[in-house]
């Protein structure tokens, strides 16, 4: 079986304008979530990403948004009941969003290449080999975000590595991660089990609107 996997990059200021809109397709959990969500940036960003992954999934199967049951593992990871073939996984970081959709289980992260950070207070979460290549690259931070999103998609994929201890695990050496190009402040990758044809896109507020159009 040859394996296809679609990534997409959202700029989500460019598509605030459109929230109303992206607030209908939600389901009656994902609306009480986000009320929930007392933060009103925590709110937008939540209604919009939750909304455009809808959207996503319905180009695939050429089905309506609303349509899709989206459910959680115990680990926490997303799937469909009724669509076990289609694999997909969010990630979202400040000003961005990305998304992947794939035909094997798939884990995506994206993460803000913060200058301030404390890259020596983050250690514990790294096993004694990720440690020692960090000690051997003086703790650059563009090092330490490459090694945290690897780690991050990994732990997506597999979906149960989220709830255990990180130092104790890393992600093998042989395994290769897709890196998406985004922007110059932000390190985004992808990891799947087996090698596959890789699209990625970028999605415009014009693609959003037909998507919308459609919906």
């Amino acid at each position: 079986m040859r394996h296809e996997l679609n990534t997409f990059t959202l700029h989500l200021p460019s598509v605030r304008h459109l929230r109303t809109a992206f607030h209908a397709l939600l389901s009656p959990a994902e609306k009480q979530r986000a009320q929930r969500l007392c933060i009103p940036t925590k709110q937008a960003q939540f209604i919009t990403v939750r909304s455009i992954l809808r959207l996503l999934l319905a180009q695939k199967r050429e089905q309506q948004p609303q349509h899709f049951n989206i459910e959680y593992r115990h680990s926490g990871k997303p799937f469909i009941r009724s669509q076990p073939d289609l694999y997909f996984n969010v990630s979202h970081c400040r000003d961005y969003a990305v998304f992947a959709l794939s035909s094997q289980e798939v884990g995506i992260d994206i993460e803000y290449c913060q200058a301030t950070l404390d890259i020596k207070k983050m250690l514990y979460v790294f096993s004694p080999a990720e440690k020692k290549i960090l000690h051997q690259f003086d703790y650059q931070k563009n090092v330490f975000f490459e090694l945290w999103t690897r780690k991050e998609a990994w732990a997506k994929l597999h979906g149960d590595l989220a709830h255990t201890d990180w130092s104790t695990w890393h992600v093998p050496s042989h395994k290769e991660s897709i890196k998406l190009q985004i922007h110059r402040d932000y390190i985004a990758r992808c990891m799947l089990f087996e090698p596959c044809q890789h699209l990625h896109h970028l999605l415009h507020k014009s693609q959003i609107k037909h998507l919308l159009e459609k919906a």
